[in-house]
C-alpha cells in the first residue's frame, strides 16, 4: 500500500485550520500519512491575529501522523502561489497527493478511503482522481456500494490525484481544453450538468489566463470531466464537512441559513451537513451508476434555470458571430480593452 501525503495551505483562519487538523488526527490512517502545511505570511493587519494563533498551535506535537511538516512563508505568496508552490514540492517527491483547503473537517475514515481508491484506480486512465466530499444528494447507485464512479461534479474539498493524472489535467487546462467545446459548437448539453454547461457557454470565445477554467478549480475540473469523459471516485456519503461558507474564504459565498433543510446549492449551509461516522471502510465502488438520473439529481440541487441558460446560449451565438467577423486576435484584444486589462 502506498500512502498519499496531504497538503494544506493556510494563512489566518485559525479556528477552521485547527478543526481541520484535529479531525485528521482522529483518522485511523493518520499514522501512515505525511502532512505538509504551507503557512502564508499576512498581507494585512487583519490577518495577523489568526496567523499568530496558527503559529502557536503549530508549536505543539503531532505524533498522530507519520510526519508533520510546516513551511512558513517569509512574505505573502497569495493563495494561488502558496498552494502551487507546495504542490510542486510534493510532486517532486511523491507520485500522488491529497489536497484540501483549511476549512474542511473530515470523517475518521477519510484518509483510508482516499488511499484505497488511489491504489485501486492508479492504472485506470479514465479516472482523474478521488474526492472525499459528496453533495447532500441521494445518489442513484447500487445499494451495496459506498462509492461510485462519477463524472457529474468534481468538488475540491479533500481531493486526491496521481502525479500523472494531475499533470494531464493541468496541461489541458493551461492549453485551453475549452476549445473542444467551441469546436463542437457547444453541443455538449446532454452530457454536462447545467451549471458546467453554463460556465462553458460564458467562457467560450473569451477564454484567458484569468478564467476559472484555466485553473485547477472545482468548476474547471467539473467541466473537464464532462468534456473529456473522465471520472472521479466519490463516496456515497460525504467524508468532508465544509466550514468555508462564512465569508472568510477566497471564493465561497457567505451562507447564513441555519438549517440543513435547504435543498439548493446557493442557500445550502454546508456546516450542517452530516458526514460518515465510521472509522474504517470496506471499499465497494459502483462503476456503472446511472449517469442520467444522477445528472438530474445534481441539476435539481444546483439549478440554474432555463431562462438563464437560454440567455447564455444567445450571448454565445453572438460572440461566435463576432469572433468569426473580427478574428481571434482582434476579438480578444477588444475584450481585454473593454475589461480594463
Amino acid at each position: 500500500m502506498y500512502y498519499a501525503p496531504i497538503m494544506i495551505p493556510t494563512l489566518c483562519r485559525s479556528e477552521h485550520f485547527i478543526r481541520c487538523i484535529e479531525s485528521l488526527k482522529k483518522n485511523s490512517w493518520a499514522k501512515y500519512t505525511d502532512v505538509y502545511i504551507a503557512l502564508d505570511y499576512p498581507s494585512k493587519e487583519s490577518h495577523r491575529d489568526g496567523y499568530k494563533k496558527i503559529c502557536k498551535y503549530l508549536e505543539g506535537e503531532f505524533k498522530e501522523f507519520r510526519q508533520f511538516n510546516v513551511i512558513k512563508r517569509p512574505y505573502n505568496y497569495g493563495s494561488v502561489k502558496n498552494s502551487r508552490d507546495l504542490r510542486n514540492k510534493l510532486l517532486m517527491k511523491y507520485d500522488r497527493f491529497i489536497r484540501t483547503d483549511d476549512d474542511c473537517e473530515f470523517s475518521e475514515n477519510f484518509l483510508e478511503f482516499m488511499d484505497k481508491c488511489l491504489e485501486k484506480y492508479e492504472d485506470d486512465e479514465s479516472v482523474l482522481g478521488v474526492t472525499g466530499y459528496s453533495y447532500p444528494i441521494k445518489w442513484d447507485i447500487s445499494p451495496e456500494c459506498n462509492a461510485f464512479k462519477n463524472m457529474i461534479v468534481f468538488p475540491m474539498w479533500g481531493t486526491g490525484f496521481w502525479k500523472r493524472s494531475f499533470k494531464e489535467l493541468e496541461d489541458n487546462l493551461m492549453n485551453g481544453f475549452i476549445n473542444e467545446f467551441v469546436q463542437k459548437n457547444g453541443l455538449h448539453r446532454k452530457q454536462m450538468t447545467d451549471a458546467r454547461y453554463l460556465e462553458c457557454l460564458c467562457e467560450a470565445y473569451g477564454y484567458d489566463k484569468g478564467s476559472l477554467l484555466n485553473n485547477v478549480s472545482d468548476v474547471a475540473c467539473g467541466c473537464y470531466l464532462q468534456l473529456k469523459n473522465k471520472y472521479i471516485i466519490s463516496p456515497k456519503k460525504s467524508m468532508v464537512r465544509n466550514y468555508g461558507f462564512d465569508g472568510s474564504g477566497v471564493y465561497c459565498q457567505n451562507t447564513k441559513n441555519n438549517s440543513e433543510d435547504i435543498n439548493n446549492a446557493t442557500e445550502y449551509n454546508y456546516i450542517y451537513q452530516s458526514i460518515d461516522e465510521n472509522n474504517t471502510i470496506n471499499l465497494k465502488v459502483d462503476e456503472s451508476s446511472n449517469f442520467t438520473k444522477n445528472r438530474k439529481l445534481m441539476n435539481a440541487f444546483d439549478n440554474r434555470g432555463n431562462k438563464v441558460i437560454l440567455k447564455a446560449q444567445i450571448k454565445y451565438l453572438i460572440k461566435k458571430i463576432i469572433f468569426k467577423l473580427l478574428g481571434k486576435d482582434k476579438y480578444l484584444k477588444v475584450k481585454k480593452r473593454r475589461s480594463g486589462r
